[in-house]
Parts: structure tokens; C-alpha cells; sequence
């Protein structure tokens, strides 16, 4: 079947041996739902293995995993997000062995696949083709625009410059990102979005704040997106404008939910601090903090609701 349209899913799963089942039945039941049973066995045997991952070696007790389904016309992907440290690394599969299938039996299964790290914890994905078409798709943090090989480089692209730093290899990695950049058509939003963050990831806000804006122009979807919007809303702060970054980030809570909520609410609650709504700052970051709390769920948000104008 092919989507007309992009469509989302995600629930997250507390740290128990049933949420790896109830994980897989959320997958199937969402591709049944969406008409796309031709990788549904694939993709039910791979959500398995990333939740039994998330659950053995990624969530810390009393935290939960999320599972996040996309698709459209032309690719289903599928992204496991845990608050554990490390990286996933593939391991050879040993029939007399403990486990040790996880990315080596996803690499083999899907089309393309890697995994993002984030402050607190990781988002492995992948991603399945299931459309005729292999064009170019620019969704979620890595998945495959002109080829997964693309996307490994630009990722160890960046995380050369994670392990380095430093002014000259900051010069270095801009030149890097440039040229891997010019592989892909002029106006590609996905070229623009990781021009633009390679500048301000090395301390050239002023001039990524334009190539984010042509890269949201240009029709830029998914993760990349949402991280656009998050770094212009950024430099609309610490520009002065905190009005406009509020603004910015509470509209962008109403187009969907995806990984990034939480990193959203975050900086909207930095920006509700700078325009002198402090109380409001704090409900708003208790937001997104109580969904990952094992206790007192509950009263924290009675509590932060009485934080809001006119409670």
C-alpha cells in the first residue's frame, strides 16, 4: 500500500519482560492499522530485538522506552528511544551464545539503519523500504537520503568532531560537512539543515540561522525538522527575542509528538524564563519531566498546573 501522507506513532513501555511483546503487538497492530503488511514480519522481529535491547542494556531502572513508528509513501521507519548510556554495537550472532543477534540481524532485515545519541540516552532506527520509489527522504536523525553509506559518513563525520573539537578542527569539520553536503542537489533541505548545524554546532549561529531557514523553506520533514525549528528558536534567544522563540516553540508542540517533545518543552521553558514568565517556565519543565518519573506523577501535575495564568 502507499501513503498518501506521513503518518506517526509512539508509546513509551516501563522496564518490565512484558513490554518487549507489548512493543511488538504496538507495531503490528499500528502497520495492520496502516495497510503496510508487506514488512510487517520484518519490521514486528526487529522492533522485538531493539525493545529487548532498550530493556536489557539501555533503560535504567523505573525508566521507561519509547517506540516511534513513521511512514509514508516510500519508507516505514521505525526508531527505539532508551535513557541508557554506550553505543549499540553490532556483534556476530553465536548460536551457543547469550542473545548477541540485535543490529547484526537488523542490519540484514532493513534497508538502512543507525542510531543517534542524545544527552541522556540514545534512538536506534531503521528503516524499511515500501514503496516502488527510492527517493530521497530526509525524516528521521540519519536514515537514508541518497544512500545509507551517505548517512554512515555524515555520522562519523560528526562524531570525528565530537571526539576532537578544537578551532582548527572545527574548520576542518565545516569543510567535511561541505563536501558531503555538495553530493546532494543545491537546494536539498537535508544539505541545508547539516550545513547550518555544522555552523552551530562550531559557534556560527549567525550564519546557520539563514541555511536553517531555507532548509524549513525548502520543505524539510521529521527529526531534522524539529531540530531546525529548536536551534532557530535558540538564536532567536540568545538574540533578544525570547517573544518570538516562545511563540516558535509552543506552535511547534501542536504538529505532532516525536522524540524531541521533551527537547522541545525544554527550550521553551529556557526562552518563557527569558521573556520573565518564570512560573510558567517551570510548569512547563515539569512537563516534560513527569512522564519519565517512576513516582508522583500525578501530584506533580496538579502542581504544575497551578503554575499557569489564571489558575
Amino acid at each position: 500500500m502507499s501513503l498518501s501522507r506521513s503518518r506517526s506513532r509512539q508509546r513509551w513501555f516501563p522496564q518490565d519482560l512484558t513490554s518487549v511483546r507489548a512493543a511488538r503487538d504496538f507495531a503490528a497492530a499500528t502497520l495492520a492499522e496502516w495497510g503496510l503488511a508487506d514488512r510487517r514480519d520484518d519490521a514486528r522481529l526487529c522492533v522485538s530485538e531493539l525493545a529487548t535491547n532498550a530493556l536489557l542494556h539501555g533503560a535504567p531502572t523505573g525508566r521507561e522506552f519509547g517506540v516511534r513508528l513513521e511512514a509514508d509513501a516510500d519508507w516505514l521507519r521505525i526508531a527505539v528511544q532508551d535513557t541508557g548510556s554506550g553505543r549499540p554495537v553490532p556483534r556476530a550472532f553465536r548460536p551457543d551464545g547469550d542473545g548477541g543477534r540485535g543490529l547484526s540481524l537488523i542490519a540484514e532485515l532493513a534497508d538502512a539503519y543507525g542510531f543517534t545519541e542524545h544527552p541522556v540516552g540514545k534512538t536506534v532506527w531503521l528503516a524499511f523500504k515500501v514503496g516502488t520509489s527510492a527517493a530521497a527522504v530526509n525524516g528521521c536523525e540519519g536514515e537514508p537520503v541518497s544512500g545509507a553509506e551517505w548517512e554512515r559518513r555524515l555520522a562519523n563525520a560528526w562524531a570525528s568532531n565530537d571526539r576532537h573539537g578544537g578551532a582548527a578542527s572545527a574548520a576542518e569539520f565545516v569543510a567535511t560537512i561541505e563536501k558531503l553536503t555538495a553530493e546532494l542537489p543545491p537546494d536539498s533541505p537535508v544539505g541545508l539543515f547539516e550545513r547550518a548545524a555544522a555552523l552551530d554546532a562550531t559557534g556560527r549561529p549567525g550564519r546557520a540561522e539563514p541555511l536553517f531557514r531555507r532548509a524549513l523553506d525548502q520543505g524539510l520533514t521529521g527529526e531534522r525538522r524539529r531540530r531546525a525549528v529548536i536551534a532557530l528558536a535558540g538564536s532567536l534567544r540568545d538574540a533578544g527575542r525570547a517573544a518570538e522563540s516562545v511563540e516558535l516553540l509552543s506552535a511547534e508542540l501542536s504538529t505532532g509528538s516525536d522524540q524531541l517533545d521533551d527537547a522541545v518543552r525544554a527550550f521553551l521553558a529556557l526562552a518563557l524564563v527569558d521573556a520573565g514568565r518564570e512560573r510558567e517556565a517551570v510548569a512547563v519543565a515539569l512537563g516534560a519531566l513527569v512522564p519519565h518519573l517512576p513516582r508522583y506523577q500525578r501530584s506533580l501535575e496538579s502542581y504544575a498546573r497551578t503554575l499557569l495564568p489564571g489558575s
